[in-house]
């Protein structure tokens, strides 16, 4: 977008302010912004492999910074390997047991961008419970027993807290990048769980699985509020963080815009261009392009959105004062693929065309 409204205007004042929200790219982001040192642990994949991970340590040495999307994210995975039914946040766990150990006491956790929707079932058992079936066998998320995620998650008729509490003195707090519940139309399961690559079968068999498991946490005295947001976040990873760790939930992009001072930027700016891969329902649910909109609303600045794909034409926002506009780049009839491959190039090109409007609302600004 900078390299588009330079070939337009070489002397634009540009504030490039890369932005994440709690998924991909959040640990990149907020390490520079906080001055964080990057540790390296051994933990498991999605899958189980076992793999080196990345996470951070900031300059008071007691805050820590894990990004699941690093351990667990679905990119990790190629398009074959993508099945929530065989998935874990195991390795999640796993980290996060390291920050405990290496002496952290408030460790964020950006749980946006995983392969998983197991509800933090494989997390908490690294973290130290113990979760056994009706014969009082452990049940285990690595486990390669034939059984799918959903089969272990029905099969738990027991939880057992871990034996040393490492968790006492140390506070969560889970950086979410959607506000939807748990469970139902609108949850975790069937909201993301397509695009994780399950089909319709499998999203009914894990909608009931998890509906389960949080039927027997509850019945072991455990009190998670399924219903409020962010517990859907992450194929369920918001509700195991609040089970397994007392975690508090918020809003991803709100944190990292936060700590980019993004509304004193905001506020000194004429206009603000954003980006999202496909506009949606799901863009307007905690998402960038979600945080971005509603400071730059706050500020009294006009908001450009490119997207590949627009599936929800914001039209009522062009009656609002300042107006939000969205933009699709890719060609009519565009494949996937080529959109892919050269989206950079249409990114660009959109950019150009619309620099007449964009330069409109910034002398309207003045």
């Amino acid at each position: 977008m900078a390299e588009a409204i330079r070939t337009c205007d070489q002397e634009a004042e540009i504030d490039l302010c890369p932005l994440a929200d709690g998924g991909e790219g959040t640990i990149s982001i907020l390490r520079e912004a906080m001055d964080g040192q990057m540790h390296v642990c051994n933990a498991h994949d999605a899958l189980g492999r076992l793999i080196q991970c990345e996470w951070a340590i900031f300059h008071d040495e007691k805050t820590a910074l894990i990004e699941a999307a690093s351990i667990i994210g679905l990119p990790m995975l190629s398009s074959p390997e993508r099945n929530p039914q065989h998935t874990t946040s195991f390795g999640l766990g796993e980290v996060l047991r390291e920050a405990i150990q290496q002496g952290c006491d408030h460790i964020f956790v950006a749980i946006g961008g995983t392969s998983t929707n197991d509800a933090g079932f494989g997390m908490a058992e690294a973290l130290g419970f113990e979760f056994r079936n009706s014969a009082g066998e452990k049940v285990q998320a690595l486990e390669k027993n034939g059984m799918t995620v959903s089969e272990k998650l029905l099969s738990i008729r027991d939880v057992l807290p871990p034996k040393q509490n490492n968790l006492k003195n140390v506070k969560v707090s889970g950086l979410c990048d959607v506000r939807n519940p748990l469970l139902g139309p609108t949850g975790a399961t069937m909201t993301y769980g397509k695009q994780k690559g399950a089909g319709k079968n499998i999203l009914s068999e894990l909608e009931k699985a998890l509906a389960h498991f949080v039927t027997t946490i509850h019945s072991k005295g455990y009190s998670v509020e399924v219903d409020e947001k962010h517990m859907g976040a992450a194929g369920g990873l918001g509700f195991g963080l609040v089970f397994s760790t007392g975690a508090e939930l918020r809003s991803g992009i709100d944190f990292v815009l936060g700590a980019l001072r993004f509304r004193e930027r905001c506020a000194q700016t004429d206009v603000v261009l954003t980006g999202e891969g496909c506009y949606d329902k799901q863009s307007l649910l905690g998402k960038t392009v979600d945080g971005v909109r509603k400071i730059a609303g706050e500020e009294s600045k006009p908001v450009f959105i490119f997207a590949g794909r627009v599936e929800v034409p914001d039209i009522t926002s062009a009656l609002r004062k300042p107006a939000v506009k969205v933009y699709e780049i890719n060609p009519r009839n565009c494949k996937i693929s080529a959109a892919l491959a050269r989206a950079n190039e249409f990114l660009r090109t959109s950019v150009v065309t619309q620099y007449p409007s964009l330069r409109s609302a910034v002398l309207a600004e003045r």
